[in-house]
């Protein structure tokens, strides 16, 4: 892409996506290459806890209705077009879900798009690259433990209430886009990753 273009890096939680994207950062300049973080579009884990104490739909960050399609084609859409987009925090208040603008992300040459559910809402066809990393069932509820605990503030049971659910919702609807990939990668084994090149 010496013109520039839309990057997506997506795959199922733990496989290393922000670190592979962030990597990938590394080999450009600051001015060249930017990363939205589509999970700033996701319904409010609060939210999304509620709903699955009242034994309503349960929401993880691998289904579809964890973002609103229309904030997220208008999003994706802007940032192919050249255009700068809010970076949003949501909230669950008073039972209200409540978006607000947290920062700005600023447009750039190159921008990456980092998110387990970033190809979902009919977006494949607005990046120009699509890079899925996946691990395996137990590594990624390996790294999840690490990472949501120390990171995330989450109990140890909190982590294993949701993870074979959330493991479920990526098997149905997230791994179905490794079809559609340009570029795959394993990280289940870390010291031996393996890529490979496909055509789309």
């Amino acid at each position: 892409l010496p013109n520039g273009g839309m990057i997506c890096v997506t795959g199922n939680g733990g496989s290393g996506k922000t670190i592979f994207v962030n990597e990938l950062a590394a080999y450009f300049n600051d001015d060249d290459f930017g990363i939205f973080p589509f999970d700033s579009l996701h319904l409010p884990v609060p939210y999304r806890r509620k709903m699955m104490e009242d034994k309503e739909i349960v929401i993880t960050g691998s289904h579809p209705g964890v973002v609103s399609k229309e904030m997220s084609q208008k999003t994706i859409k802007s940032i192919r077009d050249g255009k700068d987009v809010p970076i949003y925090k949501s909230s669950f208040i008073e039972g209200v879900v409540k978006y607000s603008i947290a920062s700005n992300y600023k447009n750039k040459k190159y921008n990456a798009v980092d998110g387990l559910s970033a190809l979902h809402n009919n977006l494949k066809n607005l990046y120009d690259v699509i890079i899925f990393i996946a691990c395996g069932s137990e590594v990624e509820f390996q790294r999840r433990i690490v990472r949501d605990i120390n990171e995330r503030n989450q109990s140890m049971n909190e982590i294993k209430r949701v993870f074979d659910l959330r493991r479920k919702q990526y098997e149905e609807h997230v791994a179905p886009y490794k079809d559609g990939a340009d570029i795959l990668i394993d990280t289940t084994d870390s010291a031996n990753l393996t890529v490979k090149f496909l055509k789309r």
